[in-house]
């Protein structure tokens, strides 16, 4: 049984960028921690960013407690897709016509944890894993072009970090047409941490880095330093936020599931809140912070990768033990 929830996120605008449009947020009550980067030019991507973060929560609450749904039961992943899809409808609606805000939007993605479970939901290329004895495990599929020429067999996976057009999303919030976000329910256990984060995070750090970072990290708020730190040492050219979720226990899991690859199902109902402890507020390193880490981690790259050799991990997306 799952007892207490920790959690940090933090952000940061990178190396390259002049400001920051990424935005994240927790809701305890809720048990909503979500991510969102901004998409457009100018202060729109950062607006809707910011929308994003302060207008689902309350829009989340109110769909989980819908009545409406009785006679024909909505299952909890599918109340968040709707959730999400009425901001980006809103968010396209109003910022149509608006000189400097027309086309704007950003991305999500968001876990509601009620335990033993998480919905896990996005919308664009933000994304959320799964860290579970010693093994990652990408539970969002981004909404890019670069993920659709993948799918078809035109790119290897390896070239996607280099390809032309891989900043182009498919979907996101504020989208013409419709929005179509995606939730699925993974099932958690004790020990499990889940990450999300945006594209200036996976983009610069590879999965094995963000396993053997979570893996060492004493606590979520060190984890999340650590994790921007790496994004900045290998070259922070975007935004990039982490938020971190552990999970402990009250006591020892009794059957073998939290020994396997995560469970994905759909939930019926969600469960009570457990308690909570959240660190690690909305805040940015400070510039000498990042010069400090890129100069101590000059080469770290090399480093890191050599010290994961020596590591009993292994990365759940290619199998690599390191």
């Amino acid at each position: 049984m799952i007892s207490k929830i920790t959690c940090a996120g933090l952000t940061d605008r990178g190396l390259v960028r002049q400001e920051n449009q990424d935005r994240w947020a927790a809701d305890a009550e809720l048990g909503l921690f979500l991510v969102s980067d901004g998409i457009g030019g100018g202060l729109a991507g950062a607006l809707a960013a910011r929308i994003v973060a302060e207008a689902l929560p309350p829009l989340l609450r109110a769909c989980m407690h819908d009545p409406s749904g009785i006679e024909h039961p909505l299952t909890p992943a599918t109340r968040v897709e709707r959730a999400i899809a009425a901001l980006s409808d809103q968010v396209r609606t109003e910022s149509k016509g608006q000189p400097g805000l027309d086309g704007m939007g950003a991305t999500v993605v968001l876990a509601l944890v009620h335990d033993p479970h998480a919905i896990i939901a996005h919308l664009g290329d933000s994304r959320a894993y799964l860290v579970r004895n010693a093994r990652i495990e990408q539970l969002t599929k981004d909404h890019s072009i670069v993920q659709l020429l993948i799918d078809n067999g035109e790119i290897r996976p390896e070239q996607a970090a280099e390809y032309p057009e891989r900043g182009r999303l498919t979907r996101y919030v504020g989208t013409d047409g419709e929005a179509l976000p995606e939730a699925r329910a993974v099932e958690l256990c004790p020990g499990d941490q889940l990450l999300l984060c945006s594209d200036g995070l996976s983009g610069m750090v590879c999965d094995a880095e963000l396993l053997s970072i979570l893996h060492q990290a004493p606590s979520p708020e060190a984890a999340c330093r650590d994790l921007i730190a790496a994004a900045n040492a290998a070259g922070g050219r975007d935004n990039s936020t982490a938020v971190v979720i552990r999970l402990a226990a009250t006591e020892p899991a009794t059957n073998g599931k939290c020994a396997e690859t995560p469970t994905v199902r759909d939930v019926e109902q969600p469960q009570p809140a457990m308690d909570w402890t959240l660190g690690g507020r909305s805040q940015s390193l400070d510039r000498s912070d990042h010069c400090a880490r890129a100069d101590d981690e000059s080469a770290g790259r090399s480093r890191r990768c050599r010290k994961r050799r020596r590591r009993r991990t292994q990365c759940g997306q290619c199998g690599t033990s390191f």
